[in-house]
C-alpha cells in the first residue's frame, strides 16, 4: 500500500511538471487544429498544445497554472502519506479564488470591448462566460463590489479571521474603561481602610467580558524564560466562531401536561407496591426531570430506593435513578428521562457567564446540571480528577471538553500539557499542540505519549520537576506557584516564570497492565505533593476495577466523575455509592469533589471533533513561546538508582561466588550463604537484571 501510493505520488508530481512547462510556453497561435507540418513552438511538443489551449484559451486563462502547482502539492502529500484534510481545504480555497482572478482578468474586455485575443486570453472561455454573465446583470460596479466581497470572505474564512473581533475588541475596551471610571468614582466616597479591602477583593475577583478569559494584569507582563511581552500578547484565544451554534435550548423539556401525567403514573405506580405518596414538586431539566415524592408517615425510605428497576418498568423508561432523600429536604427524588434529550453544545457553557467570570486558568466548562444551569469546575482546586465510565458513556469527549476549556482560558506560556494515550486513538490530535501547549521533556521521540515505556519516564520526569519547584518555592519563602509567579513578574525574584502542568492520561487500565508499580508509584506521589507548585491531573478509565483504581490512587483522587458503568460494583469502586449504574450516558455523570462529597448529577457539554480540530488549526497559526523541556528520568539515572536500593544484602557475596564458579544457581547460594530458596532465587534474578548471568536454560544454571 505505501509502495502505491509512493508511486502515485511521483506520477502526480511529474504530470505537474509537464503540464506547468506546457502552460508557460503556451502560444495563443498554436491550437489541436495545427498542422503536423508546422514546426511547434511548445516545449511539449502535441501534448503541450492540446493542454495549454483547452486550460488557459477555451478554460480559466492565467488562473490555469494553480493546476500544476496543486497536483505537485497533491503528489508530495501522497508521497509522505500525509492527512489531506489541510490540503483538501488549501485546494477548495485555491481553486475558488482562482475562479475569481479569471473572472477579474476578463473584466478590461467588458469595458472597452475587445476581441477575444485581445481580452479573454487572460481570462479564458470559462471566466468570460461568467464575466459576462456578472456584467449584464449587475454592470461594472456590481461585478467588482461581488469579486472583492467574495476574495475578502476566501481570505477571512481561510485564515480563520474573524469580522466582529475588532468590533467586540472595541466594546469591551469602552465596557472596562467605564468600569474603571466608576470604580476610581465610588472608591472616592469610600474610606481609606474600606479602600484596601476592596481593592484586594477587586484584585482577586477581576472579572472579564464573555468573548475573552481573564488574564491578571500581572500575568500579561513580560515573564524571563518566555517570549517577548510583544509576542505574549499578539496571542489571540480561539474565538467562539469556530464551535457550533445551539438552537435546541428548552427542546427536551417536557411540557406542563406531560408532568402532570407523569406524576399521576407515579403515584400510581408506587401504589402498586403498597407505597403511598404524593409528588409535591417537579423540576424538569434539558435530560432529566426530578420528581419529588412525600411519602406518608410511617414508609420507610428504604422500600421507596429499591423500586427503580420496577418503576422503570412500569414507566417505560431507560433508567430510573432514586434519591432518597434529597439532602435537606423531607422528600425523596425519583429522576426520570425525558421523552427527548437536549444536547448541551460546549458553545453554550464556554459564553455563558459563569465560565466567563471564573478567576482560575484551570477552569472547566462541565456542562449544566439537572435543571439546566451552566456548570463550571476548578481543577486548581479539585486539585485531580479521576474519571471513569464504560465505553460509549461520554468519557472521552468530556476531556476534549476539558482540554478545550482550559485553551479558551490560559494561553501557552501559563498552561502546559503532558498528554498520554496508550491507546493512540483519543488524544492524537493534540499533537498539534506540540510548539504550544505541549510539554517537551528529553529523550522522549513522541509528543503525544504512547508506549508504557515513556509514560513511565514522563511521569518520573513530572516528579524531578516537582522536586525542583519545590526547591524554587522554598528559595523565595512562597507556599504556592500562584505566589511565586506573582513575585517573579513583580520583579521580586530574579528567576523563571512557571507554568501550570495537566497531566492527561486516557487509558489507565491499559498501563496498569503492563506496569502497575512503576505506574501507580508516581502517580500516587504527584497526586499528594504537587498540588503547591501547579502540577495536575486528569486521569481517566473505562475499566474502574479495583487492580486499575488501586486504594493508594483512589485515597488521592477526591475528586471523582462517574458516566455510566456496568455494575453497581463499579459504581461503589470509582463513587463509593451506587448510582453511576442507572445513568443514561452521552455525558450523563455523576461528580463529587472535596468542596461537595455528596453525589451531585450533571450533563457533559458536547464538542464535536470538527470543532477541536479547528481549534487546533487555529493555535497552529498564534505565535508560539518558548518550548517547556523537562530533564529526562533516564537521563539522571534513577531507574539504576532504584535498582540499586531494591538490591539484597547479600548481592555482593553472591557476585563474587558466581564470578568464582563461572555460574549461578539459587541451589549454590543456598548452599554457601546459607539463605532460603526465595531469597536465593531473588538474587540470581537481580544478577541477571544487572547482566551478571544469563537465564535459565532448562535445568542447566
Amino acid at each position: 500500500m505505501k509502495r502505491r501510493k509512493e508511486i502515485t505520488g511521483i506520477l502526480l508530481i511529474t504530470l505537474g511538471v509537464l503540464i506547468f512547462l506546457s502552460l508557460f510556453s503556451y502560444i495563443p497561435n498554436e491550437e489541436p487544429t495545427i498542422s503536423s507540418s508546422l514546426a511547434i513552438s511548445n516545449w511539449m511538443g502535441l501534448f503541450g498544445v492540446f493542454v495549454s489551449h483547452y486550460l488557459i484559451k477555451m478554460g480559466i486563462g492565467i488562473s490555469a497554472f494553480m493546476i500544476p502547482l496543486l497536483l505537485v502539492l497533491w503528489g508530495i502529500w501522497v508521497f509522505g502519506d500525509k492527512k489531506y484534510s489541510v490540503l483538501l481545504r488549501f485546494t477548495i480555497y485555491l481553486v475558488l479564488t482562482g475562479l475569481i482572478v479569471c473572472i477579474a482578468a476578463a473584466l478590461p474586455n467588458l469595458i472597452k470591448n475587445w476581441s477575444f485575443e485581445q481580452g479573454y486570453s487572460y481570462s479564458g472561455l470559462i471566466g468570460g462566460a461568467i464575466a459576462q454573465l456578472l456584467y449584464d446583470w449587475l454592470h461594472l460596479p456590481g461585478t467588482i463590489i461581488i469579486l472583492i466581497v467574495g476574495q475578502v470572505i476566501l481570505i477571512v474564512g481561510y485564515f480563520r479571521w474573524s469580522f466582529a473581533s475588532p468590533f467586540i475588541n472595541l466594546r469591551d475596551k469602552l465596557r472596562s474603561s467605564k468600569r474603571s471610571s466608576s470604580k476610581k468614582h465610588k472608591k472616592k466616597k469610600k474610606s481609606k481602610l474600606f479602600n484596601r479591602k476592596s481593592s484586594s477583593k477587586t484584585t482577586r475577583a477581576g472579572s472579564r467580558p464573555n468573548t475573552e478569559p481573564a488574564i491578571t494584569e500581572a500575568e500579561n507582563k513580560d515573564t524571563s524564560g518566555q517570549q517577548s511581552k510583544k509576542s505574549f500578547k499578539q496571542y489571540q484565544f480561539p474565538p467562539l466562531s469556530l464551535l457550533k451554534s445551539y438552537n435546541n435550548q428548552d427542546s427536551g423539556r417536557p411540557s406542563k401536561k406531560k408532568i402532570k401525567k407523569n406524576s399521576h403514573k407515579l403515584e400510581k405506580s408506587l401504589e402498586t407496591f403498597n407505597v403511598h405518596g404524593k409528588v409535591v414538586n417537579v423540576v424538569a431539566g434539558p435530560i432529566i426531570s426530578r420528581y419529588e415524592v412525600e411519602p406518608e408517615s410511617g414508609v420507610r425510605v428504604r422500600r421507596i430506593s429499591n423500586l427503580a428497576n420496577d418503576l422503570a418498568r412500569i414507566l417505560e423508561a431507560e433508567s430510573i435513578r432514586i434519591i432518597a432523600p434529597i439532602p435537606g429536604k423531607s422528600v425523596v427524588g425519583i429522576e426520570i428521562p425525558n421523552d427527548s434529550r437536549e444536547t448541551i453544545f460546549f458553545k453554550r457553557i464556554v459564553n455563558s457567564d459563569e465560565f466567563a467570570n471564573a478567576g482560575s486558568q484551570l477552569t472547566i466548562a462541565l456542562g449544566t446540571d439537572t435543571t439546566g444551569k451552566v456548570k463550571t469546575i476548578d481543577l486548581a482546586k479539585m486539585p485531580h480528577l479521576l474519571i471513569a465510565g464504560a465505553t460509549g458513556s461520554g468519557k472521552s469527549v468530556c476531556i476534549n471538553m476539558m482540554i478545550a476549556s482550559i485553551l479558551f482560558r490560559s494561553k501557552p506560556n501559563q498552561v502546559k500539557f503532558v498528554m498520554i494515550d496508550p491507546k493512540r486513538l483519543e488524544l492524537s490530535l493534540y499533537e498539534k499542540l506540540a510548539k504550544h501547549y505541549l510539554v517537551n521533556i528529553e529523550d522522549l521521540d513522541e509528543d503525544v505519549i504512547t508506549q508504557t515505556d515513556n509514560a513511565i519516564v514522563a511521569l518520573r520526569s513530572l516528579e524531578m520537576e516537582m522536586e525542583r519547584r519545590y526547591e524554587l518555592l522554598s528559595d523565595a519563602s512562597v507556599r504556592n506557584i500562584d505566589q511565586y509567579n506573582q513575585r517573579v513578574v513583580s520583579g521580586q525574584v530574579d528567576n523563571e516564570y512557571l507554568p501550570k502542568i495537566v497531566i492527561v492520561i486516557d487509558e489507565l487500565a491499559d498501563l496498569m497492565m503492563t506496569s502497575a508499580k512503576e505506574i501507580e508509584g508516581p502517580i500516587a506521589r504527584l497526586a499528594q505533593m504537587a498540588r503547591a507548585v501547579g502540577i495536575h491531573m486528569i486521569i481517566a478509565t473505562q475499566r474502574p476495577s479495583v487492580d486499575v483504581i488501586t486504594g493508594v490512587i483512589k485515597a488521592n483522587f477526591t475528586a471523582r466523575i462517574a458516566f455510566k458503568v456496568t455494575s453497581k460494583v463499579d459504581s461503589r469502586t470509582i463513587l463509593d455509592n451506587n448510582g453511576a449504574e442507572n445513568l443514561l450516558g452521552r455525558g450523563d455523570m455523576l461528580i463529587t469533589t472535596p468542596t461537595n462529597p455528596e453525589l451531585r448529577r450533571y450533563h457533559s457539554a458536547y464538542i464535536s471533533l470538527e470543532e477541536l480540530e479547528d481549534i487546533m488549526d487555529y493555535i497552529q497559526d498564534q505565535p508560539a513561546p518558548e518550548s517547556e523541556e523537562l530533564s529526562s528520568a533516564v537521563e539522571k539515572g534513577t531507574k539504576d538508582i532504584d535498582a540499586a536500593k531494591d538490591r539484597d544484602e547479600l548481592f555482593n557475596e553472591a557476585l563474587e561466588l558466581v564470578v568464582t564458579h563461572q555460574q549461578g544457581s539459587a541451589s549454590l547460594l543456598q548452599r554457601r550463604l546459607k539463605i532460603g530458596y526465595a531469597r536465593a532465587s531473588r538474587i540470581i534474578d537481580q544478577l541477571e537484571d544487572e547482566g551478571i548471568v544469563g537465564p535459565h536454560i532448562g535445568s542447566k544454571a
